[in-house]
């Protein structure tokens, strides 16, 4: 689990006896899911040996045996959706011509991004309508991944703040978090390069080279480059030309900070034609 999470899940468990939340009570019992079990924490270092990199796994802990997805406010909302998993939205739209003109506007968006190297956070409501989008973060948040529901669903959502205190937690259903947050919400663009000397490297290989109908999520051209290596070795591989270096891309759905009035000067300030 992310460090910020894991804190969150510890400071529950030490204070438990003194905390009560809304939808949920007062807290009876903490479980966290491990492999295909619910093991109940009884000590800090049960949770320490927790992970919930997996995104599919959507309840984090299980409060009073309630599944709860615990979210940092400001943070990713769903981890890594690629093209090829786009026709997935058809489950929402029940409707192939509407499914398609989604997919459209993401690559409008990032065709735009990419040669104009702009800021890679792009408004919901620029590319879906509401009664799709809410079906569609509803599941990825609560239910599952594409085309795959899982064995740990979430009924509740558990936002906290930066600080750790029972002052900044908050627990929704989906409605009312969709309802607080929907203004704060977008698909962030995510970059990957071929021929980089990290492991993105093979995702960036996968999206441009193995995932069905991704042609326009991979660029010839390079835009942004890797970070620098905690190791001091080179970004780039020697054994890739530069000429075969490739620029890919992935959406992560994010929840933002921003105040509404910076979205809509960033809207009007930029011709997204």
């Amino acid at each position: 689990m992310p460090g910020n999470e894991s804190e969150l899940i510890k400071f529950i468990f030490n204070k438990k006896n003194n905390l009560s939340f809304n939808h949920i009570g007062k807290i009876n019992s903490i479980k966290i899911p491990r492999g295909k079990e619910l093991i109940e924490v009884t000590s800090e270092e049960e949770i320490e040996g927790f992970s919930s990199s997996d995104s599919s796994k959507k309840a984090d802990v299980y409060l009073n045996d309630i599944g709860v997805s615990v979210k940092q406010e400001g943070g990713k909302l769903f981890n890594k959706l690629y093209r090829k998993d786009l026709m997935f939205l058809n489950y929402f739209t029940n409707d192939d011509s509407i499914t398609m003109s989604i997919i459209k506007n993401l690559e409008k968006k990032l065709k735009y991004i990419h040669n104009k190297n702009l800021k890679r956070d792009v408004y919901w409501k620029d590319i879906i309508e509401e009664k799709y989008f809410r079906k569609l973060l509803e599941y990825l948040m609560m239910k599952g991944k594409p085309y795959k529901l899982n064995n740990y669903p979430a009924k509740y959502i558990l936002i906290n703040k930066d600080f750790i205190a029972e002052s900044g937690i908050s627990v929704f259903n989906f409605n009312e978090y969709f309802k607080k947050y929907t203004n704060k919400i977008y698909f962030s663009y995510r970059r990957c390069w071929v021929g980089t000397t990290s492991s993105e490297h093979k995702r960036a290989m996968n999206i441009c080279f193995d995932h069905k109908n991704s042609d326009n999520w991979c660029f010839k051209t390079i835009t942004g480059e890797p970070r620098n290596r905690n190791d001091e070795k080179p970004k780039w591989r020697k054994d890739i030309p530069i000429n075969e270096r490739r620029t890919a891309y992935y959406l992560d759905i994010t929840g933002k900070k921003w105040r509404k009035e910076f979205y809509l000067y960033f809207q009007d300030a930029v011709d997204w034609t």
